[in-house]
């Protein structure tokens, strides 16, 4: 039997407050954001390679479901993140612009120049 896949050295990491991780119960069922690969084989007692294999889909009808989410370079997760700056910055460049002919208007109105 062989298994054909891509290898990571680790998973994925984000952004984690507090560096302590305390030793979960096993027997309670739990969500971790960062998985850690050396602390996971110390608390079930297993002997943990270094690397998580993804097996790739080859073709075989064996009930596994693949279906995975493709492998990108991850830049399109800042496109959001760009949008809510420029509209912020549209935001304040409207309310700058507003305010300004309003306060405008009010000057003209008090010098009483008409338009």
């Amino acid at each position: 039997m062989s298994i054909e896949g891509i290898v990571f050295p680790e998973p994925g990491r984000v952004y984690e407050l507090g560096g302590g991780k305390n030793l979960p119960d096993i027997a309670r069922p739990r969500i971790e954001q960062n998985f850690d690969l050396e602390i996971e084989g110390k608390l079930r007692d297993w002997k943990q390679l270094p690397f998580i294999l993804r097996e790739i889909e080859t073709g075989q009808e064996d009930g596994m479901l693949r279906e995975r989410s493709p492998l990108t370079s991850g830049v399109d997760r800042h496109y959001p993140y760009a949008f809510q700056w420029f509209a912020l910055a549209f935001a304040g460049f409207s309310f700058w612009l507003l305010s300004g002919l309003r306060q405008y208007q009010c000057q003209r109105w008090v010098n009483g120049d008409q338009w």
